[in-house]
């Protein structure tokens, strides 16, 4: 809990931080808002600050740990648990990355990021089906984005299925050459 007074300060020290790593100035930004944790702020937004500014700047326990502290203090809030996920998967702890994943879809099942990031799990651990199906809700939950087109092809043909592969393959090449960048 804030001090009186505090609260204008650490809050202010949020919006910098936020501000700045949308500039991609992250080292200020970690510190803008390390300086907000310690005028008292305890809040999941600045958590995931703190988790994305130190996962950027390649401190990944550190991240992990803020991710952490970001779902404890959530709720019901899906997106620490995404953000969690990300990072475990980062760190190639991908059975914990596909609780997380799971975990984020329990309370948000029309997350395109989300089923998205589990299909990647899935693909890594071997589970090529799962990944498929995965990355088939992905396309259906955002039919522009050419990252879900690419890896359905890719888990499809994982699984030997070649020249039905070559469909979402097209499609995601299709979708690349004619609009902005997709992950």
């Amino acid at each position: 809990t804030e001090e009186p007074g505090a609260a204008g300060l650490s809050t202010t020290l949020l919006a910098r931080a936020q501000t700045l790593f949308s500039w991609r100035r992250c080292r200020d930004a970690h510190v803008a808002a390390l300086l907000a944790a310690r005028a008292g702020l305890d809040t999941v937004p600045l958590y995931l600050q703190l988790g994305w500014s130190s996962f950027v700047l390649g401190a990944i326990e550190e991240s992990e740990r803020w991710m952490r502290a970001a779902v404890a203090s959530a709720g019901d809030d899906w997106t620490p648990h995404f953000n969690l996920a990300v990072v475990l998967h980062a760190q190639k702890r991908t059975y914990e990355a596909i609780a997380s994943y799971r975990r984020a879809l329990a309370i948000n099942g029309g997350d395109f990021d989300s089923h998205l990031g589990l299909g990647r799990c899935y693909f890594d651990a071997g589970m090529h089906a799962d990944a498929e199906a995965q990355f088939r809700i992905a396309t259906t939950l955002d039919p522009g984005r050419a990252a879900a087109w690419e890896h359905l092809g890719t888990a499809i043909g994982r699984r030997g299925r070649f020249d039905e592969a070559l469909v979402p393959i097209a499609h995601a090449l299709q979708l690349a050459n004619s609009g902005p960048d997709d992950d």
